[in-house]
Parts: C-alpha cells; structure tokens; sequence
C-alpha cells in the first residue's frame, strides 16, 4: 500500500534535531567561497567526506546560532573514520554555505 501511495521514493522520517538538520542539509545545494575550497583539499575533504559529513555528521548545537529569523548558522562534527574534522554552515532557504573547515578539536 505504501508503494503504491508514495511510489518508489527514498522516505525517511525522524524526529531527532540532528537528523532534521542534516535531511535539510542534504536538500540543498553546497556553497563555498575559493579558501573553503582550497582548505578542503587540504585537509583531503573529498565528496566521499562530505557525504559521510552530511549522513553520519553530529550537530554541535552548544556552537550553533539557530534563533536567527533568516539564515541559521550550525557546527557539525565528524568524529569518527579517517579523517575527523568539523565543519561551519549557513542554512539558508534555498542554498547551504560551507563558511569553514577545520581539524576535529
């Protein structure tokens, strides 16, 4: 019955704010500036990283702005595999900004 209401679509659902954070991430499209880019190569960050960063990634939301009425800035954390860093965002409506990137601390 569910296929048949829904079709064949990838549907997921949870109700836990780092979950949340991270679907929406996924929606949109990455932006970075030329430093971001440039930092991201040499920390080895690839699309295999980022998509590990955007999946299995956690919220810092103690170092995270999300009062904010427009855009919302997080810290998320990839603490595990080889390469362990954190990551700065600018959730916006439409687009995510990738602000910074640097060594898991």
């Amino acid at each position: 019955m569910a296929v048949f209401l829904f079709g064949d679509r990838d549907i997921g659902c949870s109700y836990f704010p780092n979950d949340r954070v991270l679907s929406d991430f996924r929606k949109k499209s990455i932006v970075a500036d030329s430093i971001t880019n440039v930092k991201l190569i040499a920390m080895n960050i690839d699309s295999i990283e980022m998509f590990r960063m955007l999946n299995f990634g956690k919220i810092d939301f103690d170092n995270s702005s999300v009062k904010q009425d427009s855009c919302k800035e997080y810290k998320s954390v990839l603490d595990e595999g080889e390469i362990k860093w954190n990551a700065y965002w600018k959730n916006c409506e439409k687009s995510l900004f990738l602000l910074k990137v640097e060594p898991y601390d």
